[in-house]
């Protein structure tokens, strides 16, 4: 039913673990850390953190390190249940985690997976589901100065149900910006240009190919930069 390497639990068969190894040159605990760590440097307070797409929680347990209290979201059911063990076995105590995914309303939808659940995203062509969606203004956080968004291309949804939240506590963001967007009509720089209202700015590109970005509130900047 499971796979586990070095201490860290994923479904069997599937090989996000071997990934997550390998990209941070042998050790999971390494996976997009230089990334994460790279972000949250730009934050002005280390109070509230949220990580939407936590997966098996290695972002989140990385994050629980440095801030109060950090809000965990993954919406794939048995992937949840993998990230609570991870986090339980390594005694973290600062992680709320939430068995949903995070989108623009309130609403079900379905999720198509593969053997790398580092994939799993919403369905763009499936109305309907038994997976539960919320935004984040739903959950009404305080003090909330970091955000990471991996949504295998929600990102923009993720932004139009957080914008009070946003607004409210202009914490920097770190998100994927590759092409997955397309499939729900969107594109990489869709989040940004949201955000761009609210005075938020490109900061700069990060990781391998630049596949990754940090934006944060400098009103200030011209909004192309």
């Amino acid at each position: 039913m499971y796979t586990e390497i070095d201490g860290w639990r994923s479904l069997k068969n599937d090989i996000c673990l071997k990934s997550a190894k390998k990209q941070g040159n042998g050790d999971i605990n390494n996976y997009q850390n230089i990334e994460l760590m790279t972000a949250m440097s730009y934050c002005a307070k280390w109070r509230t953190a949220v990580d939407v797409g936590a997966h098996v929680g290695i972002t989140a347990f990385q994050m629980a390190k440095s801030f109060e209290h950090v809000h965990a979201y993954e919406i794939n059911p048995k992937i949840y249940e993998c990230m609570n063990y991870n986090l339980e076995s390594r005694a973290v105590g600062n992680v709320t985690t939430y068995p949903v995914g995070l989108g623009q309303r309130k609403h079900n939808v379905s999720i198509k997976t593969t053997n790398k659940s580092f994939s799993t995203h919403v369905a763009p062509d499936v109305d309907g589901g038994d997976i539960q969606v919320m935004p984040l203004d739903f959950y009404n956080l305080q003090d909330v100065d970091f955000i990471k968004i991996d949504a295998e291309g929600y990102e923009p949804f993720v932004a139009q149900g957080g914008l009070e939240t946003i607004k409210r506590c202009l914490p920097i963001i770190l998100y994927e910006c590759k092409d997955h967007p397309i499939r729900y009509g969107h594109n990489a720089d869709t989040i940004r240009h949201i955000l761009a209202p609210l005075g938020y700015r490109m900061i700069r590109k990060i990781g391998r190919g630049e596949k990754n970005a940090i934006i944060g509130h400098r009103p200030g900047i011209a909004i192309d930069v």
